[in-house]
């Protein structure tokens, strides 16, 4: 998937308005526009029985408050909670007017949230307004948007064919600014998918191939070998094999410094002990050498002789990065 997705532009509010109104149907006081969601007008809201056969359990209001003609209020439904108290369901109010002017955005998920809740409770929505075109068809397309992932136009596909809904121009562009705000939340959410799976195929690569490398054409190892100029892995035999006979470990090609006070034969540093302090010293003159630091050394008697060794101080290479 590619990180820079293309540009997402819903449907112009005359896009929308030509889609809706086209291809009309009779529409009933109540249908069903998605499992145990349903939308319908103020006829079916105050339909108890209906309600009680179609098994609603929770009824949103969305045209909630009282008509007052005298104040321009003409669209409201006025049941409410005590409308319902002899049957078995939740009222959930919305006051929302009918208005191309009239902000419905700030119910989109509240509304969305209650009848999620419903819905995961087994329960049955209804959801009305006065006609049961408008606010209510809108605050569905909201929820089925939010909750169900669907984009404006796959909800207004999806809710269509059971209901004609026209939302007012005001609200679709409400309906439209969702739909931006959640597509770039969802362009959010795979952009940081993509990069964590991405990181992971990129830790799994190396891995794989560190495998390959590792456990593909083995070749057979020498007690000490050159893997770096001036570079050698080894294991004890290797370290013997290099002291043995008081043999001259410059000739290894290690760089021990020619002016270290004690014996010495043919310019190198001269061992007669098959000891691994040996080759850790001869490794941490390398290693002084590669920091650029001047290595520290003392004298000690040999136990075995009174043969001096030359044995490294650390102090100079504590701060190295290549020491443990």
């Amino acid at each position: 998937m590619s990180l820079r997705d293309p540009p997402y532009e819903p449907p112009s509010v005359s896009e929308l308005q030509e889609f809706l109104l086209a291809d009309r149907r009779p529409t009933g006081h109540v249908n069903q526009v998605w499992p145990n969601l349903y939308i319908g007008n103020e006829v079916a809201a105050r339909d108890k029985g209906t309600l009680h056969n179609l098994g609603i359990t929770h009824i949103v209001n969305a045209a909630h408050g009282t008509p007052n003609p005298g104040h321009g209020l003409y669209f409201y439904v006025n049941t409410g909670p005590r409308f319902y108290r002899d049957m078995s369901v939740d009222y959930y109010g919305v006051e929302a007017d009918d208005a191309m002017d009239f902000i419905l955005s700030p119910f989109f998920y509240p509304t969305a949230r209650y009848i999620r809740a419903a819905l995961a409770m087994g329960g049955r929505v209804f959801v009305h307004c006065l006609m049961g075109v408008s606010r209510s068809a809108t605050l569905v397309l909201a929820f089925l948007m939010i909750v169900e992932g669907l984009r404006l136009q796959e909800a207004v596909a999806a809710v269509r064919p059971h209901r004609d809904i026209c939302p007012n121009p005001g609200f679709l562009q409400q309906l439209r600014s969702l739909d931006m705000s959640l597509e770039r939340e969802r362009r959010r959410r795979r952009q940081a998918q993509t990069l964590s799976h991405l990181a992971r195929q990129e830790e799994t690569a190396s891995l794989t191939e560190l495998r390959n490398i590792l456990w593909t054409n083995r070749k057979p190892v020498a007690p000490v070998n050159q893997v770096w100029p001036n570079l050698y892995i080894g294991d004890e035999e290797g370290v013997c094999s290099l002291c043995h006979g008081c043999q001259p470990l410059w000739s290894a090609g290690f760089g021990v410094p020619d002016d270290l006070p004690g014996p010495v034969v043919s310019g190198g540093y001269h061992c007669c002990a098959s000891e691994s302090r040996h080759w850790t010293q001869l490794w941490f003159f390398g290693a002084a050498e590669a920091a650029g630091t001047e290595p520290q050394y003392t004298e000690q008697t040999d136990p075995r002789g009174g043969l001096y060794q030359h044995i490294l101080i650390m102090n100079t290479l504590r701060n190295a990065s290549f020491l443990p």
